[in-house]
């Protein structure tokens, strides 16, 4: 029974689902939990036009109902592992809920990650792919969420090396934590980091992106001129440390689905 009290229906079904959506809608869309960011070409027209649709006919100022602070739940277990019996390959995930843009080590960790697995260059890359070829491709990331953020590596491997990339992901994290980087491959990773970020802000939807991204998180611009700052500045002996301090091998979580 559905919540119309009878059998249900793919019908019933519809149109409970566009019932909650619809009153989800009116709760959190509302013209005073909105912003309307522009970027480009920007003239009287489309000032007129916004002014014209936003200004004085979307009435929608009904009170906003808080959104659930969401807690994350401590795993139990380090590692897990979900059998698929006739699968070829193994998807394999190692990672940690971390922090997010508003930490002040937040863009040194992306130094950081960017070295391990977040290029194409990364040291995960040139390990698993090019030496061993346990896989096509692994990378690694540290993800921004409004209320905590995570570092996560991941990787979909020959299901008979799944063990043994994990152990060659550890000794790449261990490596980082025991050995000074070279300061080649270091200068080599900043100006990726800025190459891309450079990208970031090519063209107007990019850069509209780029504002946003900072905007959802109550930070502003000077968030990106300290990024920029630090990825200048970092030095070896920094990524030593900020490795240790992060990436603690027993802080990792395993995550193995496979044969």
């Amino acid at each position: 029974n559905n919540a119309y009290g009878k059998k249900s229906s793919l019908e019933d079904y519809d149109k409970l689902t566009r019932d909650i959506l619809n009153q989800f809608f009116k709760k959190h869309y509302t013209a005073n939990n909105c912003k309307i960011i522009i970027a480009g070409k920007i003239d009287k027209t489309i000032t007129d036009l916004l002014e014209l649709h936003f200004s004085k006919n979307w009435t929608n100022y009904s009170q906003l109902e808080k959104l659930p602070n969401l807690e994350f739940p401590k795993h139990n277990k380090q590692k897990y592992f979900i059998e698929k019996k006739d699968a070829l390959q193994s998807s394999i995930r190692l990672g940690k809920i971390l922090f997010n843009r508003s930490n002040p080590d937040y863009p040194a960790m992306q130094v950081v990650n960017t070295v391990l697995g977040g290029y194409f260059g990364s040291r995960l890359m040139r390990n698993i792919r090019e030496d061993k070829g346990y896989t096509y491709g692994i990378g690694s990331a540290i993800s921004s969420l409004q209320q905590t953020g995570y570092f996560i590596i991941a990787s979909e491997v020959n299901s008979k090396f799944s063990q043994e990339t994990i152990q060659e992901i550890k000794k790449e994290i261990e490596i980082l934590q025991k050995t000074l980087i070279p300061e080649e491959e270091l200068k080599k990773v900043k100006s990726y980091m800025l190459g891309q970020l450079i990208r970031s802000v090519d063209g107007p939807f990019s850069l509209s992106d780029t504002y946003l991204n900072i905007w959802l998180q109550g930070l502003d611009l000077s968030y990106y001129k300290k990024y920029i700052k630090t990825v200048k500045a970092i030095s070896t002996k920094d990524i030593q440390y900020l490795s240790k301090k992060y990436l603690e091998i027993d802080s990792l979580i395993e995550i193995i689905a496979g044969k």
